[in-house]
C-alpha cells in the first residue's frame, strides 16, 4: 500500500519534535507493511494555517492519486482546524477521492459512519482550543 507520511511542528524551536514524529511514523509504516511514496514536512507552521507549502503539496499529490493513505504521528500534526472547517476543508475531499488518514496513535480515520465523524468532529476541536491554551499566561 502506498502512503504519504505527513509531520509538521509549530516553531523552529521545537528542536527534535520533526525527527521524533518520523520516528514513530516510520516504525508504524514499518510494521503496516506501507510503502512511503513521500515524506512532507512543515517545520515552523501553525496546524490551523492554511498555507502550509508541505500540506498543500501533500493534497494536490492525495488528488492526484499519488498514494491511498496519509499516515501522521498524531492527528493534531495535520490539523489543528475547527472541526466544520476540518471536514469541509481536509477530510471531506480526501475521503471523496478514496484517501484516508492514520495515525500512529489512533490508527485509521474513519469519515464514513458516525462514530467515525463524531471523532472527527471531536478530535479538531480539541487540537484547535491547544495552541491557545498553550500560549496562556498565568
Amino acid at each position: 500500500m502506498l502512503v504519504a507520511a505527513y509531520v509538521r511542528m509549530s516553531t523552529d524551536k521545537q528542536e527534535s519534535s520533526i525527527e521524533g514524529q518520523l520516528d514513530q511514523v516510520n516504525k508504524y509504516i514499518a510494521t503496516k507493511g506501507y510503502t512511503v511514496y513521500k515524506v512532507y514536512e512543515d517545520a515552523a507552521f501553525k496546524g490551523y494555517d492554511w498555507e502550509r507549502p508541505a500540506f498543500l503539496e501533500l493534497m494536490a499529490d492525495a488528488k492526484k492519486g499519488r498514494f491511498k493513505g496519509i499516515i501522521v504521528d498524531e492527528e493534531s500534526r495535520f490539523s489543528c482546524h475547527k472541526a466544520l472547517k476540518f471536514i469541509a476543508h481536509t477530510a471531506d475531499p480526501l475521503s471523496e477521492i478514496g484517501v484516508w488518514l492514520e495515525s500512529v496513535n489512533d490508527g485509521r480515520q474513519d469519515w464514513d459512519d458516525m462514530s467515525g465523524l463524531i471523532m472527527t468532529t471531536i478530535k479538531p476541536e480539541k487540537s484547535s482550543s491547544e495552541s491557545s491554551n498553550l500560549g496562556r499566561v498565568y
